[in-house]
């Protein structure tokens, strides 16, 4: 697989089996020589990004199954948008400027800004890219990396203390206004109303999104991570599931778009200035773009969606 030039970085989760509390059980001194093959490496991304060294262990650690060099060349896993998935990197120092550079763009910013090894472990749980990836158990976002972290001792590398008690639960959600509307409270166990559903093409199965970028997923449909927790320019309206089922979009009313499981990024119009927001994303035949529909009527095409006209 050869790397495409500068390409945009994003990570892609769930394109690996894991092993968790629920698939087998984990065990201390799987594989411990990991650590010290990565360490160097580790430190090289703490330096950069200042996440604590301690957390970029345990994330590749848990991306990789305790296996170094892995992934080709690939610690962190990281993906691109052209591949969509696993990218073959020439060396591992190739690899790990890759994370690096992905750890630096602007969605891990509250990864990076977090005081203390725990803090930054939750914030890592909770960001778009790895929602529900670092919880098997059900517990906080995190908790995997959390686990890992205490196992191995890693705290002994960046000099941090032992588990400090959780932090406090958050705050609750402002009101989200959708094409000026308000729309306020909890919807049953929800904190933010449903916006969209997406059935996949078995009609098995579906996806449930709400306006704050949550997914419920029910059926044969799976769960790709949420947007829950993160906060958004402006409330989730639509979704698309890919045409093979292992990827989902949502699409928020400013036009961004936002890609889970292999779905590819291809652009958004979040950076435009609007003049009605958007209310629907729609996928091409081949499933390589897609469209997104303003209120007024407006279309934008990305990928090899055809721009065919439009009303407005």
């Amino acid at each position: 697989m050869t790397q495409p030039s500068n390409p945009p970085l994003t990570l892609v989760f769930g394109v690996k089996p894991k092993v968790t509390p629920a698939a087998a059980p984990r065990t201390a001194g799987s594989d411990a020589a990991f650590f010290t093959a990565a360490l160097p490496y580790a430190q090289q991304e703490f330096a950069a990004t200042g996440v604590h060294t301690s957390v970029v262990l345990a994330q590749w650690a848990d991306e990789q199954g305790y296996r170094w060099p892995a992934m080709y060349n690939n610690p962190g896993n990281v993906g691109d948008p052209v591949n969509a998935g696993q990218v073959g990197y020439p060396t591992v120092e190739a690899g790990v400027q890759a994370s690096i550079n992905t750890m630096l763009l602007g969605y891990y910013t509250g990864v990076r800004a977090a005081v203390g090894w725990l803090a930054q472990c939750y914030a890592l749980g909770q960001s778009p890219w790895a929602g529900g990836h670092y919880d098997a158990s059900g517990g906080p976002p995190g908790q995997d990396l959390v686990w890992i972290i205490n196992t191995f001792n890693l705290t002994q590398y960046d000099g941090a203390s032992p588990t400090p008690p959780p932090p406090a639960p958050p705050k609750p959600p402002a009101p989200i206004f959708v094409a000026g509307k308000q729309l306020t409270g909890k919807v049953g166990n929800l904190n933010a109303p449903v916006v969209a559903v997406v059935a996949t093409t078995s009609g098995n199965g579906y996806i449930e999104v709400g306006a704050d970028g949550g997914t419920f997923n029910y059926g044969d449909a799976k769960f790709f991570g949420s947007l829950a927790g993160i906060k958004l320019n402006a409330p989730i309206i639509d979704a698309a599931l890919t045409k093979d089922n292992n990827g989902l979009y949502l699409v928020a009313t400013d036009g961004g778009v936002f890609a889970l499981g292999d779905a590819a990024f291809y652009g958004s119009a979040g950076s435009i200035k609007l003049a009605q927001p958007v209310v629907s994303i729609a996928l091409s035949q081949d499933g390589k773009g897609y469209w997104l529909v303003a209120a007024d009527g407006g279309v934008f095409a990305y990928g090899d969606a055809p721009f065919l006209g439009t009303p407005a």
